[in-house]
């Protein structure tokens, strides 16, 4: 099954595609196989190539800058405090990069969505199994207050628009939505002298106050701006300065992270703890264990 929203002269920036309250037993979950949010590239979606086309060479700094027609989601999925005993395979969360029934094979559109998959669940048992979540514009996966939640096999990518405009031009920061606050200045590295690496791109993951096992995991930022030169291990990874953030009283337990294009890798509670420099592992930067206790 496919989940998709319909734009118009106004977009759908508060829309929420898939909202998880639903109680069960540890013993007998319930849960969702095959199961997709597509967001625009389609027929009659309203949001192809000819509405909302990509823009490198127009500078977005100013949400007045923006096509609200180009509006497409508020949220891919939000499993809330009440959900219990979750179950999801082969989940994939995305926001269409490019027109799939345009007939010059897919071309590349530019949308706006604002959060990924938000879970703020305490009770769990929560499995994701082979789930994908890319495009979006604060994050792809944030976790708050989360705990009892296992995953495997999970999959970012950045938006490929991303930093013109960055993440917090669409979409403002809303604190009760538990929305990360990006830093205003932009991140250097002296690895990589005159470069001003992007410093407010959408999260890859964000775990805050919670308790997670991955098994797992490819945070992907493959685009600055529509060029992907900025993804060679040679130059830099200067996509985005991090795509992992841990904060607060988090407990992780990580297994097998690759990233791409990112120049930090894991963001600890304010502190840049793993640089790509020290993981190179052919196309991708890999750690093989990553673990913390909390603060």
């Amino acid at each position: 099954m496919i989940v998709s929203t319909q734009g118009g002269n106004i977009g759908q920036q508060g829309a929420v595609l898939i909202e998880w309250n639903l109680a069960s037993s540890s013993t007998s979950p319930s849960g969702m196989w095959d199961v997709h949010t597509r967001i625009g590239g389609t027929i009659g979606s309203n949001f192809q190539g000819a509405t909302c086309p990509i823009t490198p060479t127009s500078p977005k700094t100013q949400t007045n800058q923006l096509d609200t027609k180009c509006y497409a989601a508020h949220t891919s999925m939000h499993v809330t405090p009440s959900a219990q005993g979750l179950y999801l395979e082969n989940v994939w969360q995305w926001t269409a990069d490019h027109d799939l029934d345009n007939n010059d094979g897919g071309n590349q559109i530019t949308i706006y969505t604002g959060r990924g998959l938000l879970v703020d669940n305490s009770k769990g048992p929560i499995w994701l199994w082979g789930t994908a979540v890319e495009h979006f514009a604060l994050y792809q996966y944030e976790f708050v207050g989360a705990s009892n939640i296992f995953m495997g096999q999970i999959q970012t990518e950045t938006a490929y628009w991303q930093p013109n405009p960055n993440a917090t031009v669409p979409f403002k920061n809303n604190p009760a939505q538990y929305d990360p606050v990006f830093p205003t200045t932009p991140f250097t590295a002296p690895d990589v002298p005159g470069v001003q690496i992007p410093n407010a791109d959408g999260w890859g993951f964000r775990a805050v106050n919670s308790t997670l096992f991955v098994y797992g995991a490819g945070f992907y930022s493959f685009f600055n701006n529509y060029s992907t030169t900025c993804s060679n291990q040679g130059g830099g990874e200067i996509c985005q300065s991090r795509i992992m953030s841990v904060e607060g009283t988090s407990v992780v337990n990580l297994y097998d992270l690759h990233t791409v294009g990112t120049h930090e890798m894991i963001y600890l509670n304010g502190k840049d703890i793993a640089f790509y420099g020290d993981n190179l592992d052919d196309f991708t930067d890999n750690i093989a264990v990553f673990r913390t206790n909390g603060p």
